[in-house]
């Protein structure tokens, strides 16, 4: 890979798992930082792949890829690529550093069966990182291309290639150096705006027509086309591009999609540059005003919106999980509903939410993966709302079967001891219902000092009386676990002074049960029966 300082930082994986970037000359790296846990992309160019060039040709196209690294210092927004290491070089090699993404938009079209809601997903992502360049940082990107565009694992967007990009506030109409490129060093033409390549100026519509252009190509991959490209190349050459330019209104006129897609791609692919939408304009079309993507980008303002329909929406989100795919269910709604837990006014909601997903066996979710930690995190919390932990206890043998023995014990033993301590019958109930099985899950050590203390404290002072005969039941069938010692001086004693305090039939016969239990395994002299009269 070279000898490179930047390399020493981070722990890179052996094989590049994509290649992207202008021209694909990027091998991208898997990685991690070394001192703190930050997934990172490291992006590597190994020279010789070059020297097929001439020395002119070869020094083009690295100048143009230096750019495309020192250009993401610039600019800063949540769906633009975030730069973590500048770039380096020696004479054999090139690398830089980003936030870590999951796949370039090229792989993720070819290894997924995508949906259409996935498409606008990711382009309203994109048109909203081009408002904030338009709009904010007057900048031009003028290389919107399934390269220059990353998704990380939530289907995110994050924006690359601003190479060529032109930034000043009074543009109109700048001049991008297309023309006077070799031919080795274009980049892929076929997303590019006519007016870019016929003149070399462009204009914030350019940006548009990339953009549909885009669509249309992620639209024929949804529908499996062999044939996928607005503008046909069979040279990646200014000139190819001007002869497939001269076809496009024929081809526009041809269109076979659905209405609103047809609509969308007609709208954004004006020939002339002035009769396209803005970007703003652009998001108010009919093609983004579907009700599944406001459900998702709602989601994905979980954390400005406001509470109270946070918690609407997680209520009622039973009615309308069937209307996603499962993969959206699990990539963007799961996330989000873990991170809730965060906050405690949403936890009550989150938890049926998050438990829908975990136990639908058709998403086939990987439980200790996506669910478990977020749930290990609220346990440390100091406070969890009682209506929380009674959900969480309702669903601790699945829990179980989730986790290992050990997370058991490290985590929802803490959890259980907190409701027994809680002196809320409801808390303290939840886990009687479910102590044969606890007790499974726990080494003898465990339920000796931390949970049968705490039933002996409740039975001993609680008003209930459902309860006080759970906690009998439960002794009758826990008692094997406990030394000759506890028995004697703990258990049977606590029985006598059950025996003698409540009177309450149901009580008298719990206690009666577990005498005779104990009675049939152990030798013990019971000096006084207690019997209903």
């Amino acid at each position: 890979m070279g000898n490179l300082a930047i390399f020493k930082n981070y722990n890179i994986e052996k094989d590049h798992f994509c290649t992207s970037g202008y021209k694909n000359l990027w091998k991208i790296y898997k990685g991690s930082k070394k001192d703190r846990k930050q997934d990172v992309c490291v992006f590597v160019l190994e020279k010789k792949v070059l020297d097929k060039y001439s020395k002119d040709e070869k020094e083009e196209i690295l100048n143009n890829l230096r750019k495309e690294a020192q250009s993401l210092v610039k600019y800063k927004h949540p769906a633009i690529l975030g730069l973590v290491d500048p770039i380096e070089e020696d004479k054999s090699t090139m690398a830089f550093v980003t936030e870590a993404f999951s796949y370039p938009l090229t792989n993720w079209v070819d290894s997924n069966n995508i949906s259409k809601l996935e498409i606008k997903l990711m382009v309203i992502e994109l048109c909203q990182v081009l408002t904030f360049l338009h709009e904010d940082a007057k900048v031009i990107h003028c290389y919107i291309s399934l390269e220059n565009i990353f998704l990380t694992s939530a289907y995110h967007v994050k924006l690359s290639g601003f190479q060529f990009s032109i930034t000043d506030p009074a543009i109109s109409g700048a001049e991008i150096r297309f023309g006077r490129m070799s031919l080795s060093a274009q980049p892929t033409l076929k997303f590019f705006s006519p007016e870019i390549i016929s003149t070399n100026k462009a204009y914030y519509q350019s940006d548009i027509f990339s953009v549909g252009a885009l669509i249309y190509y992620l639209l024929k991959s949804h529908k499996k086309d062999t044939e996928r490209d607005l503008i046909n190349l069979n040279v990646n050459s200014i000139d190819c591009y001007k002869r497939s330019i001269d076809l496009l209104d024929n081809k526009l006129g041809k269109l076979n999609f659905e209405q609103d897609d047809n609509e969308i791609i007609l709208r954004l692919c004006k020939m002339a540059h002035e009769q396209r939408p803005s970007i703003r304009d652009c998001q108010d079309s009919q093609w983004f005003n579907d009700p599944k993507l406001k459900a998702m980008k709602f989601v994905d303002s979980f954390d400005s919106n406001d509470q109270s329909k946070n918690i609407e929406f997680l209520t009622k989100f039973h009615n309308i999980s069937k209307m996603f795919e499962n993969k959206l269910i699990e990539k963007k709604f799961l996330p989000a509903f873990v991170h809730a837990l965060k906050t405690e006014g949403l936890i009550v909601a989150a938890l049926p939410a998050i438990f829908q997903i975990g136990e639908d066996t058709n998403i086939k979710i990987n439980f200790e993966g996506n669910i478990w930690p977020g749930l290990k995190e609220l346990f440390t919390c100091k406070q969890i709302p009682a209506a929380g932990l009674y959900f969480i206890l309702s669903k601790i043998q699945f829990l179980a079967e989730k986790i290992s023995n050990t997370e058991f014990n490290s985590n929802l033993l803490n959890i259980i001891c907190k409701a027994l301590d809680s002196n809320v019958a409801k808390l303290q109930s939840v886990v009687l219902d479910n102590i044969t099985f606890i007790i499974k899950k726990i080494d003898s050590l465990a339920f000796k000092t931390q949970l049968f203390p705490r039933l002996v404290n409740i039975i001993l002072k609680t008003t209930s009386a459902p309860l006080k005969v759970q906690i009998l039941k439960s002794f009758s069938t826990v008692f094997n676990l406990l030394d000759q010692t506890i028995l004697n001086d703990t258990l049977l004693s606590t029985l006598e002074k059950i025996r003698k305090s409540d009177s309450h039939g149901e009580i008298s016969m719990g206690v009666v049960t577990v005498y005779e239990q104990i009675a049939k395994v152990v030798n013990i002299e019971v000096i006084i029966i207690y019997t209903i009269t």
